[in-house]
């Protein structure tokens, strides 16, 4: 349906952002920390460019819908090199996020910062200062690239991102399976004839 497409509007026009600040050749090897639905949409959209784009997180139910033509998956970042990537997208909605990227990123390469959250504890921004890194925030973009995007890779299984389908009279139910950590996406809808979750 064309309204399970749509409610993926606002994060993946977040994530079409990153095409329009950087300018990617192709070749770059692209981390994403983040296995959220922000997380796989940014591998996807950088996917259409990149050619070697991998999603990092800790969920194996999250990484497997993320997988999509040459995406990759890894569970956990100490299972990678250390200053291996051209670009990684911090979308962990974590402090240690931002950690974890600066070991990952290569002398002079770019992190993508998308989470909003407020550190916890102190970073030592060594790295940063060091290795020369590019440190590039990135918050909303434009519906129309989100549109484009849509228009051009129809086959972007986005429907696969959405956990459940409630009725108004279940929005209860809805928000506690929302809050669950395998859900991604939770949709209400508003003209359900009958009240029986669609659980994917």
């Amino acid at each position: 349906q064309k309204d399970d497409r749509a409610v993926f509007m606002e994060p993946l026009s977040a994530a079409c952002r990153i095409l329009e600040q950087l300018r990617l050749e192709g070749s770059e090897k692209v981390l994403v920390l983040g296995d959220g639905r922000l997380g796989i949409l940014c591998a996807w959209v950088l996917a259409t460019v990149s050619q070697d784009v991998t999603i990092v997180g800790h969920h194996s139910g999250k990484l497997a819908k993320g997988k999509w033509g040459a995406v990759k998956t890894i569970k956990g970042p100490e299972r990678l090199k250390g200053g291996d990537a051209d670009i990684v997208v911090e979308a962990t909605g974590s402090w240690k996020g931002l950690k974890d990227a600066l070991f990952l990123c290569r002398p002079r390469g770019t992190i993508v910062r998308k989470s909003t959250l407020a550190l916890k504890e102190a970073i030592d921004f060594t790295p940063l200062v060091i290795n020369e890194l590019t440190l590039l925030g990135s918050r909303c973009g434009s519906f129309d690239a989100g549109l484009k995007m849509l228009e051009t890779f129809p086959g972007m299984p986005l429907e696969r991102l959405i956990s459940g389908t409630y009725c108004m009279e279940d929005a209860l139910l809805a928000f506690q399976r929302a809050e669950e950590r395998d859900s991604l996406k939770i949709l209400i809808d508003m003209n359900a004839g009958s009240c029986e979750a669609s659980i994917m």
